[in-house]
């Protein structure tokens, strides 16, 4: 039985609003054959980044203008504890050719690794570094313009 919108509040409907489009943006969020998420973890992620949003906004409520933020915020947040959460079981799996930066033939010397290039693992699990890359994968130019200064 469908619930009538009527009886939907305005914050709910946010909710659904944004987890309509983190599951439009990223399909390997909901694809369960491979470590996706149900609907209570997506939702649980939601409301972890709304709570980052309000603190570092410090605003009552997160507007309806940064629900694509909210959004992008909360499927970059998903995406690295997927990837945290799915270690190769062999560290040689997780290897790609693209990480290699240099290779010394003569008393053989491998180097791994280029701040440069990088595998997709790298890449996500890199951006999460220094205050969480200022809140959270460099949103805070448009999470400024909603701060208040108390």
């Amino acid at each position: 039985m469908a619930i009538p919108t009527s009886a939907i509040t305005a914050k709910e409907q946010q909710y659904l609003d944004v987890v309509k489009i983190i599951k439009a943006k990223n399909k390997r969020i909901t694809d369960m054959e491979h470590g996706g998420l149900t609907d209570d973890e997506i939702m649980l992620s939601v409301l972890e980044v709304e709570q980052s949003i309000l603190n570092y906004c410090q605003i009552p409520g997160v507007p309806p203008q940064l629900n694509f933020v909210w959004a992008n915020m909360t499927v970059d947040l998903i995406l690295f504890n997927i990837e945290m959460n799915n270690t190769p079981k062999d560290p040689l799996d997780g290897l790609d050719v693209s990480d290699l930066s240099s290779i010394k033939v003569g008393d053989t010397s491998v180097f791994i690794g280029d701040k440069y290039r990088s595998n997709l693992r790298s890449r996500i699990l890199q951006s999460h570094n220094a205050n969480l890359d200022e809140i959270l994968m460099n949103y805070t130019k448009q999470l400024n313009q909603f701060r208040r200064i108390l």
